[in-house]
């Protein structure tokens, strides 16, 4: 059937204002299946096949819904499909049928194909953070900052909680240790690690201070926790050092005084006539040494050779004078004399050695016997 162009504007018009012109000629030619065209191309087909798709898509669980697109396969399309999907920036990870349908779709021989849009994890970061402390201080308590969180989440929707590791501990060496973070699990999120440190540095140092008799001996520094050997202890002639009070075997986080004290000591003087010992004192390092008194018959002091001006750092023995003593009582008028030992026991005669000889006027005296 032949037509003109007046009558191609009549079927335009009769049909509906959808239909879409794809080419145009002088003339058009419609057969059984209502198609219509010029010599140059065909202008619009209803009723041939045409196949309408909904592509599928991808997006990051908690970003907003992406741009939904269809595509077709034979015939134009007259009209637009409707296309949904009920997935939505909160919707879990997952695949979501993208639904497509005729909507204003004008052609009769049209078929629809749903597709799927896939929700994948979104990127969440957790990281361990930078720490510091020093050599025997206590270990800070680690933690971790997230990143990527969507939807105002937070660490509760995480299945897992993540678990942070350090090889350092309390008495670690100074140096650097790694913090490691790893475990944790979540249904929407992809996670990545970053991991921290922990730089220990020196110990705080101390001073142990040495006093010596109210005096500062020696001052030195200790870190926290060092040990400490004593110092060896101080001389001085004639005394006795006491020791370190109150040293500890380790330097606290503090300073530290420690005291030590010298004693005087005492020595031994032996009295003495040639090889026999009359008296014996005790006498402290550097006290005047006290001289007994002791007389010959005639009521001379007996003198001591040799008598230091102190008395030194040692035992000494100190010898009677024999040049000016008169050693001996005899022709002593026994009526008029009682002669004792030093214990106090009466003696017939005067033996060798010291006597104390008292008188009829009651007065008495040592008498040296040779």
């Amino acid at each position: 059937m032949r037509f003109t162009k007046l009558c191609f504007i009549f079927i335009c018009a009769f049909l509906s204002s959808n239909i879409r012109i794809l080419a145009q000629s002088d003339d058009i030619e419609i057969d059984d299946s209502t198609s219509v065209g010029w010599d140059d191309g065909i202008i619009i087909k209803l009723r041939d096949p045409v196949t309408i798709k909904a592509n599928n898509l991808s997006m990051v669980y908690g970003d907003n819904l992406p741009e939904l697109t269809y595509s077709t396969e034979g015939a134009a399309l007259v009209g637009q499909p409707e296309i949904f999907c009920e997935a939505t920036s909160t919707s879990p990870v997952g695949s979501y049928p993208i639904i497509i349908r005729k909507g204003s779709v004008q052609n009769s021989n049209d078929s629809y194909v749903n597709g799927v849009l896939t929700i994948i994890k979104a990127p969440l970061t957790i990281s361990a953070g930078n720490y510091e402390k020093k050599q025997y201080d206590p270990m800070p308590e680690f933690d971790v900052s997230y990143e990527g969180f969507k939807n105002n989440e937070t660490k509760d929707v995480l299945t897992k909680q993540p678990m942070l590791s350090c090889e350092a501990n309390e008495d670690s060496a100074p140096g650097e240790y790694a913090i490691t973070v790893s475990g944790a699990e979540a249904d929407n999120y992809q996670i990545q690690y970053v991991g921290g440190k922990l730089i220990v540095t020196e110990p705080d140092s101390y001073t142990l201070t040495y006093m010596v008799d109210g005096e500062i001996y020696q001052s030195l520094s200790f870190k926290y926790r060092d040990s400490i050997v004593p110092l060896e202890a101080p001389t001085k002639e004639g005394y006795t050092f006491s020791g370190w009070s109150g040293l500890p075997r380790s330097m606290p986080a503090n300073d530290v005084m420690v005291y030590g004290k010298f004693t005087v000591n005492s020595y031994i003087v032996r009295f003495m006539y040639r090889d026999e010992v009359l008296y014996t004192e005790e006498v402290f390092y550097g006290a005047p040494i006290p001289l007994p008194e002791l007389y010959d018959d005639y009521g001379l002091l007996i003198k001591w050779l040799d008598v230091p001006e102190t008395m030194p750092a040692h035992d000494i023995v100190i010898l009677v004078d024999e040049t000016d003593a008169v050693l001996n009582i005899q022709g002593e008028n026994n009526d008029n004399i009682k002669i004792y030992d030093l214990n106090g026991h009466r003696l017939a005669s005067p033996q060798k050695g010291i006597n104390i000889i008292r008188k009829k006027d009651g007065t008495s005296r040592k008498v040296l016997i040779k």
